[in-house]
């Protein structure tokens, strides 16, 4: 997956949401491309896969405002990485795509998940 660069409004996966569709599930990101603050790293916050928002039944996706009021702006981590590195993420818990400000980012993203019939 390659996304570019643009000065348009945040939307889908650049705001905080959580995934849904399974009770457990993990994502692995390996990017194609050192990936530093302005390249759009991943972002997540930490614990928010035990500590659901308190707003998380009313909507689908949320601002950074937000986020950071409910949590705290310390628990919000941007995965910085180089080319080649792999990063694991409970995606049950609050997270983003980082907006990118120049230039592009390219990453794999392979999905777990697990359902009970």
């Amino acid at each position: 997956h390659r996304t570019y660069a643009n000065k348009g409004p945040k939307k889908g996966t650049q705001l905080f949401h959580i995934d849904k569709n399974s009770l457990w599930f993990i994502k692995a990101f390996l990017y194609l491309n050192d990936v530093n603050s302005d390249g759009g790293p991943f972002t997540y916050v930490k614990g928010s896969h035990k500590n659901r928002y308190a707003g998380s039944r009313d909507s689908y996706r949320y601002t950074d405002q937000q986020i950071e009021s409910y949590y705290g702006k310390d628990n919000i981590v941007k995965v910085t990485a180089p080319v080649g590195d792999l990063i694991f993420a409970n995606t049950t818990g609050m997270h983003k795509a980082g907006i990118i400000k120049s230039g592009h980012r390219t990453m794999i993203t392979i999905q777990y998940n697990i359902f009970f019939f």
